[in-house]
């Protein structure tokens, strides 16, 4: 099915004649040649773009939260692992999502009190619990091939809650991310468990925390207006 796939996605390439990529590497594998293209993580609504929000907890950040797939290639083991290396009583990391983790992280929550496993929830009761803790978190590492071809759109999402966001720079994501996000910190001296446990504490323990560089970002780059003239311009380019 998949070489069907592949073929009918060549043959339709054929009759292509400008690009909307996710990241700039795909252009390596999509076979462009010298057509026109433009980079687009993704599209926000102009609504959710209306006011950025300031985080002034002075550093008193105590609740964590990750929402998807509960998969141990996503980062999410590493994750949960982490908190056995931070020895804050008052920590709570609240998980959402399906996956082949489960069992897992039941018979952690079990022995942890700090993990709460809420199972599968809808996306209205991800809203309420982003907007309820201090800390989001996207555990997915940069360790496979597709993070060069692919952007987490959760980033985006987490962004423009206003909380703090950490994650790593995958090699699909624009540089100017860094800046927006803390970031895992990859040592080859410690492990993967240490590098977050690090950037976790990094991260609950920053003075303040604003997505007002964000969300500038995205009204010039990811407004669905703004997006919308790039298309049109490279069509009339």
């Amino acid at each position: 099915a998949k070489k069907y796939d592949i073929n009918q996605f060549q043959q339709l390439n054929k009759m292509v004649d400008s690009y909307v990529l996710l990241t700039a590497p795909m252009k390596e594998v999509v076979d462009i040649h010298n057509r026109p293209y433009i980079i687009l993580e993704g599209i926000v609504k102009t609504s959710e773009l209306l006011m950025s929000y300031a985080d002034t907890s002075n550093g008193v950040r105590k609740s964590i939260l990750y929402a998807g797939a509960l998969y141990e290639r996503y980062g999410v083991k590493t994750l949960i692992d982490s908190l056995t290396l931070i020895k804050d009583e008052g920590l709570k990391l609240v998980i959402c999502g399906r996956g082949d983790l489960e069992d897992y992280i039941k018979n952690v929550a079990n022995k942890d009190p700090r993990i709460f496993y809420k199972g599968q929830v809808t996306p209205e009761e991800v809203k309420e619990l982003m907007n309820s803790v201090d800390l989001l978190v996207n555990p997915r590492p940069n360790n496979e091939i597709y993070t060069r071809y692919s952007f987490p759109s959760k980033n985006i999402e987490y962004l423009l809650s206003g909380k703090p966001v950490l994650g790593y720079k995958l090699d699909g994501m624009p540089e100017c991310y860094r800046r927006f996000m803390t970031i895992v910190k990859e040592d080859s001296h410690t492990s993967a468990v240490e590098n977050m446990a690090v950037a976790i504490q990094t991260a609950l323990n920053q003075k303040e925390y604003s997505n007002a560089l964000f969300i500038s970002y995205a009204k010039e780059n990811l407004c669905a207006d703004k997006v919308a003239v790039k298309i049109v311009d490279m069509l009339k380019s």
